[in-house]
């Protein structure tokens, strides 16, 4: 089984992950950064809201929660290049204004311009996040052949 940023939105990963266990006949593959956007853009976030922002679980959170579960799973460290790239300050305006959940206003386009102009860096005739790379995590693991509410895996029920 292979998964690669799919962690991010679930309130709870353990589900998640204990199906991935279950469904795996061989190794089990999970990909996930260990710094987000949400957390690189945090001062914003509470900027215009007033509180932090609930950041996405890491590769590290997904690790440990994989051990709390009885899963020992091995972890490699890579760099990833970021996709956080725009041609101009009013594409990345538009990115914006929904990743930080901001009504379209012009007065609100206005005062996120100029925080992106500050934030963002000149990169290859456009705009970039202020980081060229964010190190993720590939976790690796064999499944432990049952689910975690004790019951046999799918493949093994008894009938």
């Amino acid at each position: 089984v292979l998964c690669a940023h799919v962690l991010y939105p679930l309130p709870d990963i353990v589900p998640f992950l204990a199906r991935l266990d279950a469904a795996a006949q061989r190794e089990c593959f999970v990909y996930l950064r260990e710094r987000h956007l949400d957390e690189l853009t945090s001062a914003a976030w509470e900027r215009w809201h007033g509180e932090p922002r609930c950041l996405p679980p890491t590769g590290s959170d997904a690790l440990a929660v994989l051990q709390e579960m009885g899963i020992a799973a091995e972890a490699e460290r890579v760099e990833a290049p970021t996709s956080w790239r725009y041609a101009s300050l009013e594409e990345a305006e538009t990115e914006f204004l929904e990743h930080l959940i901001l009504p379209d206003t012009p007065a609100v386009r206005r005062e996120l311009r100029r925080w992106l102009a500050g934030w963002l860096v000149p990169a290859d005739g456009g705009w970039a996040a202020p980081l060229p790379s964010v190190p993720a995590l590939i976790i690796r693991w064999r499944p432990t052949g049952a689910t975690h509410s004790g019951e046999p895996a799918p493949a093994a029920r008894a009938e």
